[in-house]
């Protein structure tokens, strides 16, 4: 008797059943069927390579348009970087940093005006390293040559020199808005002139109590004042820099303008703490180095200020 194929009989699931399946599919599951989301591919491509944004000056009122370019920041950090530490920059990541906080960078800028970027991968060697490969091989030219030795104070020596410095943020790559001006004390910028005379206190808001804390534990210090300018409060919540970040300011500074930062007067180095005491720095011009120092969190004098920043990261 010859074999006879069943009929199929469709089955016919109940909508309480249906919905308690589709419920139950991961999204590899949806993937597989077509139906899920498609995953992001990665791209060093940026979606605006150019940022552009307005500020008004809380002095004057005048307003300045700021145009940050952010390939031709990655080429020249990855110039410093790849020539003098043999680092390559990761591309993909700071096109995924710049896309993501796209809209951020723009308000910091509207609301503080920075205009220069400083880019930081996540690989960076010691500050030891960093001072002697980026800082003391500058060549300021014929007649000069490389710059000296980079001082360093006796306070910044107690604390363990270049190997005793401690940063308040881990290493990871990080696109950082600062202000590009040469000397914070001479800067007609009332923001930063805001920052000279003041101690950590000043700049910070926090009690001494806090800052002992925060110093002995390693943590940020981050950057919360209120000033008065033409007549108006205004309140400004940034961060510092760190030593590291600071010396490759230095270096780009210097390969964009052939001149130093803070050739007159210093800055407080926030991030970066030796000992009990909080990193600055200057430029030495008549002795063409770098200086270093470290200091109590009370010193205040109106040759020290503070360069005002905001960071970005995945």
């Amino acid at each position: 008797m010859p074999f006879e194929k069943p009929e199929f009989q469709p089955r016919i699931i109940p909508k309480e059943e249906f919905f308690a399946k589709a419920e139950a599919l991961t999204e590899e599951d949806l993937r597989e069927l077509g139906l899920g989301k498609k995953e992001p591919k990665e791209s060093k491509e940026v979606a605006s390579p150019v940022l552009r944004a307005s500020w008004k000056n809380p002095e004057n009122q005048n307003e300045r348009e700021i145009e940050i370019d952010i390939q031709k920041d990655i080429q020249i950090f990855d110039k410093i970087y790849s020539e003098n530490l043999g680092i390559k920059i990761d591309q993909k990541e700071i096109a995924s940093i710049w896309n993501r906080n796209f809209e951020s960078m723009k308000k910091e800028i509207e609301a503080y005006g920075y205009d220069t970027v400083l880019i930081v991968p996540d690989n960076l060697p010691s500050e030891e390293i960093v001072n002697q490969k980026v800082i003391e091989t500058m060549d300021e030219g014929a007649g000069k040559g490389a710059v000296n030795k980079t001082y360093q104070s006796s306070n910044f020596k107690e604390g363990g020199s270049f190997a005793g410095v401690r940063n308040s943020e881990k290493q990871k790559y990080r696109i950082i808005l600062t202000k590009g001006e040469q000397n914070i004390y001479e800067t007609n910028d009332p923001l930063l002139k805001a920052t000279l005379g003041k101690n950590i206190k000043g700049l910070t808001g926090l009690t001494e109590p806090e800052i002992a804390d925060r110093i002995q534990r390693g943590e940020e210090l981050p950057i919360n004042f209120k000033t008065t300018i033409s007549g108006k409060e205004t309140e400004v919540m940034a961060e510092g820099l760190s030593l590291s970040e600071y010396m490759i300011f230095q270096r780009s500074y210097f390969e964009k303008n052939k001149k130093h930062l803070d050739e007159k007067g210093w800055t407080w180095l926030t991030k970066s703490l030796s000992g009990s005491r909080v990193v600055l720095a200057a430029w030495y011009p008549g002795d063409r180095q770098l200086a270093v120092d470290a200091d109590v969190p009370g010193r205040a004098d109106d040759g020290l200020g503070l360069r005002l920043s905001r960071s970005f990261s995945s």
